[in-house]
């Protein structure tokens, strides 16, 4: 087997993975979403792995926080957020016993990276590890 016509076949099967992970490849995720003050926000699906097209992110408040009952979640649509304006989280009327106290929130996530390793021998042809 050729130099070229292993070169080929890796090529043509590194389109194919571009052409299907179009989505996450494509440049099209979102940046990471503005984190509202006495609150977070959890991705779905959990855990966060990056912003890609069509995550969902929904928030919470701290005790003595609520969110607008119009805009609890967002979803990654083509680069972004929709709706775009963030939530803020707003003290809850007539509830002071949480506010200000010492409760905290936080969040993590991570970019998947998937590897791919071609060998070519005359024998075998391409093979994908």
């Amino acid at each position: 087997m050729s130099l070229w016509s292993c070169l080929r076949g890796a090529l043509g099967f590194g389109l194919l993975v571009l052409a299907a992970l179009s989505d996450s490849t494509t440049g099209k995720n979102c940046s990471h979403p503005v984190i509202p003050e006495h609150g977070g926000f959890r991705c779905d699906p959990s855990p966060c792995r990056g912003f890609p097209q069509k995550t969902t992110i929904r928030f919470f408040c701290e005790p003595g926080y609520m969110l607008p009952r119009r805009h609890i979640s967002s979803k990654c649509m083509h680069g972004d957020w929709s709706p775009k304006k963030m939530p803020s989280c707003l003290p809850r009327p007539g509830d002071r016993s949480e506010v200000g106290g010492s409760s905290s929130s936080g969040f993590s996530f991570a970019v998947a990276m998937i590897p791919f390793s071609f060998s070519c021998s005359a024998t075998r042809g391409v093979q994908l590890y």
